[in-house]
């Protein structure tokens, strides 16, 4: 790869981030007090929309996508843990099994709360969107309003 090549790959990456960032922006600035309020309900019971957890899974690089959206502290994140527990156990359980878990626990509930709430919709934003530091400035937004309600 020449390096013109390299330095148009990298200005293409940096525009993506930009426009991610400005995507992210906008979605807080929209949904500002549901973002800040951090929390919804979903099926009777309340989820944190972003977590500390979240912050320092941010900076993980090795940590997948679907992981990173569907931590332990979200709505599908048992049945992820499952499925990826499944995996980690490969001489214990065969991919059919692991398969079946995925296919039958997880991805229902992936497409329910994808159909009810802006849940994932205002996480992906913020986890994917925003650099390290911007998602920092929401975080403490969020605990400036958390702290005003008291």
């Amino acid at each position: 790869m020449s390096e013109q090549q390299a330095t148009t790959m990298r200005d293409h990456h940096l525009e993506e981030e930009k426009e991610r960032r400005e995507q992210a922006l906008h979605v807080i600035k929209n949904y500002e007090q549901q973002i800040f309020k951090n929390e919804l309900e979903i099926d009777n019971e309340k989820f944190k929309i972003l977590s500390v957890t979240d912050l320092i899974n941010k900076e993980n690089k090795f940590e997948c996508s679907y992981c990173i959206l569907h931590g332990p502290h979200t709505p599908c994140g048992s049945q992820l843990k499952e499925y990826k527990d499944c995996i980690n156990e490969k001489s214990k359980n065969s991919e059919e099994e692991c398969k079946k878990i995925f296919e039958s626990k997880f991805y229902p509930c992936f497409v329910n709360l994808s159909s009810k709430s802006p849940y994932l919709y205002y996480r992906a934003n913020l986890l994917f969107g925003l650099n390290t530091t911007d998602l920092f400035k929401v975080w403490f937004n969020i605990q400036k309003t958390e702290a005003l309600k008291k």
